[in-house]
């Protein structure tokens, strides 16, 4: 339970920019562009972390990690609020990337430590989703907090909740009962490079790659970085109401969570197909609201963010794949990288987004024909992502495995 709540105040951390673009513009006095690579960088950062953290976590485990990451993040959140400077802010998000980065993978470590295997895919969908819980803490306390009381006291409060995180991890987590959890301790140069070597070479990896690139690079960059902006100052609605449908994802994703996790534990050789499934409703919808003549309706923008909700339950079948596919002691190698296939995909897509809304938007103000042109963008990364799923699953099939 601690771990939840641990990695429910990472994502808290992980998306304040992405309820909080339109303030960062006026504060650092910087464009779109610019807003877009704080967030690029911390999610570089994240994704470039992946490796070195799961073999961090396989030595020294979750508890250790997790207090690490919770300290790091407290220390960018507060550079973040006491700073007008660019650099200073940009050094900021990339602690919050990396102490984010020792959070997940370390969380999810503790599922399959404490719990017997065939429970495990369904609490992994739990944990995960429960601690999506973040993003409704960073849509409606922290955006109420920084438009009444500013900037900085918004970030040092986000900061002060890292704290706590460390404290509680810290004085009262576990990594496993005791006796159950053994380091290792393999730690030459040439033993971790076999031992990456080992899981990268798996045919499951690159399933769990590809899964987690496709399904939820989308939904993690709209509440992360775009969703707020698009919504109100691309589409017009109030901040109140892009808040509410923010808050959104984590309703829907918590209840869906289990039942994807179900599935894929009765039928792990559908995994892929389900996956594939959650992805094609994601491009469909995300088709319809681009294409809709005029300001879509709210009933469009509540089926769209379904669908991208659902990505994140379709996410967590990549980390089945790993543990399905390797030793207990390479599962945190292992789930670090299926994580950077998303986050990969999401900061491409963050940058790209960024970047062509400063080129077509007009008189420096973003019109909905910008927002459709730049989320446009999304299609090549979708595209890439479900030709490696499907090349995956053919190469899965054709070794007789899952």
């Amino acid at each position: 339970m601690i771990g939840i709540v641990v990695y429910a105040v990472a994502v808290m951390q992980r998306s304040t920019l992405g309820v909080a673009g339109i303030e960062a513009s006026d504060h650092f006095g910087a464009g779109a562009g610019i807003v877009s690579v704080f967030v690029v960088l911390q999610l570089a950062v994240y994704a470039a972390a992946q490796v070195p953290v799961g073999l961090a976590l396989d030595r020294f485990g979750s508890r250790r990690v997790i207090t690490v990451g919770a300290v790091l993040m407290a220390v960018g959140q507060l550079l973040v609020g006491v700073t007008g400077s660019v650099p200073v802010a940009i050094i900021g998000r990339i602690l919050v990337g990396l102490g984010d980065a020792m959070t997940f993978n370390s969380v999810i470590r503790l599922v399959p430590a404490w719990f017997a295997p065939h429970q495990v895919p369904i609490l992994t969908q739990l944990t995960g989703l429960i601690g999506q819980a973040g993003q409704i803490l960073s849509a409606i306390p922290f955006r109420a907090v920084l438009e009444n009381a500013g900037w900085q006291t918004a970030f040092l409060a986000a900061a002060g909740a890292s704290v706590i995180a460390a404290v509680l991890m810290g004085v009262f987590g576990r990594t496993a009962p005791s006796g159950q959890w053994r380091p290792n301790t393999s730690g030459s140069p040439a033993a971790l490079l076999t031992s990456v070597r080992a899981v990268v070479t798996t045919p499951s990896t690159a399933a769990g790659f590809w899964v987690h690139f496709s399904t939820c690079f989308s939904a993690m960059l709209f509440p992360l970085m775009w969703g707020f902006p698009y919504l109100t100052a691309g589409l017009g609605y109030s901040p109140a109401l892009a808040s509410t449908l923010l808050s959104f994802f984590v309703l829907v994703a918590i209840p869906a969570g289990p039942v994807v996790g179900r599935i894929t534990a009765r039928h792990p050789r559908r995994r892929a197909d389900v996956a594939l499934l959650l992805v094609w409703l994601q491009v469909v919808c995300w088709t319809i609201t681009l294409l809709w003549p005029g300001v879509p309706p709210v009933g469009m923008l509540v089926v769209l963010i379904v669908a991208l909700a659902l990505g994140g339950p379709g996410s967590n079948i990549g980390f089945d794949y790993i543990r399905t596919s390797q030793p207990p002691q390479r599962v945190g190698t292992g789930t670090g990288m299926v994580i950077m296939g998303g986050f990969i995909a999401c900061l491409v897509s963050i940058l790209v987004i960024g970047l062509v809304l400063d080129a077509v938007s007009t008189d420096g103000h973003d019109s909905r024909q910008a927002y459709t042109v730049a989320l446009a963008t999304q299609a090549p990364i979708y595209l890439i992502g479900l030709v490696g799923i499907y090349l995956s699953r053919r190469r899965l099939r054709a070794a007789g495995r899952h």
